[in-house]
């Protein structure tokens, strides 16, 4: 399944590679929020799990970037009005800390070092979110035809044995019913080691 394959390296390769990089183009406090969502990656599930959390701490990464963003664009615009005989330095040495560095006097490259990692988390991070919550629509989707074919075929085939007034043909369909409900419980089953989703039908 290419969509499973996609989410899968999108969400254990780029994403990880996508945080990895963030932290190690600058050391402060936003750096370590994202070592810890980092760390947390390895501990989730596949994309296509059921239980949300994948999707959860996707959407965590989107939130904190987004967050970290308008911390410094509202940093930047406080301290781009300010005076230039304005003196904070306590101030200045503990928001360097947190990471919120004015970028007032500085070169294009300390300015690209300091935005561009939230910019670049929360692009990939919508992106792996995007992609989770689309394949997981799409696996519902499917699970849901597939057991409307399956309610129809056995409609039919009870109305022929009604017809036809055959016992054994009934004692067989019961079987076959429990087969297909006893498949349909174990649905899909989740490989924590791979990135694809393997339905057993």
């Amino acid at each position: 399944m290419s969509s499973d394959l996609v989410v899968g390296l999108v969400f254990r390769i780029l994403l990880p590679l996508t945080l990895t990089a963030a932290c190690v183009l600058r050391y402060n406090g936003f750096s370590l929020v994202y070592v810890i969502l980092l760390l947390l990656l390895p501990l989730l599930p596949d994309p296509a799990s059921t239980t949300g959390n994948t999707s959860r701490c996707v959407m965590a990464v989107c939130v904190s970037s987004f967050l970290f963003l308008l911390l410094q664009s509202f940093f930047q615009l406080t301290t781009a009005t300010l005076q230039p005989d304005y003196n904070c330095t306590s101030w200045q040495k503990a928001l360097s800390q947190l990471g919120l560095v004015s970028l007032t006097g500085s070169d294009a490259g300390s300015a690209v070092r300091q935005l561009f990692p939230d910019v670049g988390v929360l692009f990939i991070s919508l992106l792996t979110w995007r992609l989770i919550v689309r394949l997981n629509a799409d696996i519902h989707t499917q699970s849901q035809q597939e057991e409307e074919e399956e309610r129809q075929e056995e409609e039919l085939m009870f109305e022929e044995d009604s017809v036809l007034g055959g016992g054994g043909l009934k004692k067989k369909m019961m079987k076959m019913m429990k087969k297909r409900r006893a498949a349909a419980e174990t649905g899909f089953w989740l490989n924590s080691n791979h990135w694809f989703v393997k339905a057993d039908r």
